[in-house]
């Protein structure tokens, strides 16, 4: 199987799991018309944005296309079981299927999509590289650092993290340090964002990015 195919199984597992989770949160499986104009309506409630019900029959099949559901289609369905967009719903998903202590990359943290406890990995030329643990409210706290002027025991908060750009962090205020704010990645940004859920939590985080 070739990397296209193996990317396109992929998706089509993804997408039968959001069908699956949209489904669970409406009560109802989708098998009519009325079903389907019942979700269009729910989703404009909920997001205050369009999809046509047509566009959820050919996701669905219940309607015949040889087109694939747009990214933005995709992503209005993530928007309506709480998450960001279709990126963020697969890299949630990768995580409940990946064991406690594994990192998963990702090209785009967003802070309040992790636990408190989780791990995330930040890596940044040259040679750089911390490891975080989130402690809620944006905050985080440094563990390792190699090569970095940020070191174990720092804390500070940070909204995001996106891979090849940097990341500004608001450090906390600590009479041992004079530091107040430190950006890191100046040059080129991040290369590598991962993250893995705490020891021990039976559900995940969102991921982030190696290369």
């Amino acid at each position: 199987m070739d990397k296209n195919t193996g990317m396109e199984s992929n998706i089509n597992f993804v997408v039968e799991c959001l069908k699956a989770d949209i489904e669970k949160k409406i009560g109802r499986n989708l098998l009519t018309p009325s079903d389907f104009n019942y979700l269009s309506l729910q989703i404009n409630m909920t997001c205050n944005e369009q999809l046509s019900s047509h566009t959820i029959m050919r996701i669905w099949g219940y309607v015949r296309s040889k087109s694939k559901p747009s990214i933005h289609s995709l992503s209005l369905l993530c928007r309506f079981l709480g998450f960001y967009s279709f990126a963020h719903y697969t890299l949630d998903l990768n995580l409940k299927k990946s064991s406690s202590s594994s990192f998963i990359p990702t090209d785009l943290l967003v802070a309040d999509v992790l636990k408190e406890g989780d791990y995330v990995s930040l890596k940044w030329n040259p040679d750089r590289e911390v490891t975080l643990t989130y402690l809620g409210n944006f905050m985080f706290r440094v563990i390792e650092s190699k090569n970095s002027r940020l070191v174990a025991g720092d804390e500070f908060q940070c909204m995001s993290f996106a891979k090849g750009a940097p990341f500004v962090a608001l450090m906390s205020s600590n009479e041992a340090s004079s530091k107040t704010s430190y950006i890191g990645g100046k040059q080129g940004g991040l290369t590598s964002i991962s993250i893995a859920r705490k020891k021990g939590d039976s559900e995940n985080i969102m991921p982030a990015s190696d290369h």
